[in-house]
């Protein structure tokens, strides 16, 4: 069903990297409250991990509207985002192999009605995911980065998520496991992990 609704696709351009950003921004600065909208002048939420991140941002078929996006941050790093919160546990940070590990972040999904009514910075290229779309969406999503991911030799992602984001995961058939301790951010959250082998034997 997703396959015939939308497509994913990789933001491996200068121009599809700033609707990544837009849409980042939309959600997280606008919808969420998440990030300061007076942050980031021109409309394209952004942070230091972009540039050690794969991007990527969904299509609608049928209208051609971008709707939603998400990235997946590299081995390359530094540091992780979430290794940044201090709330992994020694034994997960231990037991994996950092070439072999990346980190899906960013996950953001269009929920506004008429995106661009109340973001000056979009037009009517964008548009939503009605609610009960959205596990289809995010099911693509994920779908995709696992492919990218065992594509690029990685075995394991972490995420940061609310325990609503992680039943969510879970009802649409995601295989998570616990990698560390809540933490505030941005109200309660906790790190997780997801292992490549569960996509690649489904």
């Amino acid at each position: 069903m997703f396959d015939s609704t939308y497509e994913v696709i990789l933001a491996d351009t200068e121009a599809a990297r700033a609707i990544h950003r837009k849409i980042r921004y939309q959600v997280y600065c606008l919808e969420r409250r998440f990030e300061d909208p007076a942050v980031f002048p021109r409309g394209e939420e952004q942070d230091a991990w972009d540039v050690h991140a794969a991007p990527f941002i969904v299509r609608e078929r049928t209208s051609g509207k971008w709707v939603a996006a998400m990235r997946l941050v590299l081995p390359d790093a530094a540091q992780f985002p979430v290794e940044t919160l201090r709330c992994l546990t020694p034994e997960s940070k231990n037991r994996l192999r950092r070439r072999e590990l990346a980190e899906i972040s960013r996950i953001c999904v269009i929920h506004s009605p008429a995106p661009y009514e109340i973001n000056r910075h979009l037009d009517r290229n964008f548009g939503p995911v009605a609610r009960n779309g959205e596990p289809e969406v995010l099911l693509g999503m994920l779908r995709t980065i696992f492919v990218y991911g065992l594509e690029c030799g990685f075995e394991h992602n972490y995420l940061l998520v609310t325990d609503a984001f992680a039943r969510l995961l879970r009802r649409i058939g995601v295989v998570l496991h616990p990698v560390g301790t809540p933490t505030d951010y941005r109200g309660s959250a906790r790190p997780i992990g997801s292992n490549y082998g569960n996509a690649r034997h489904r």
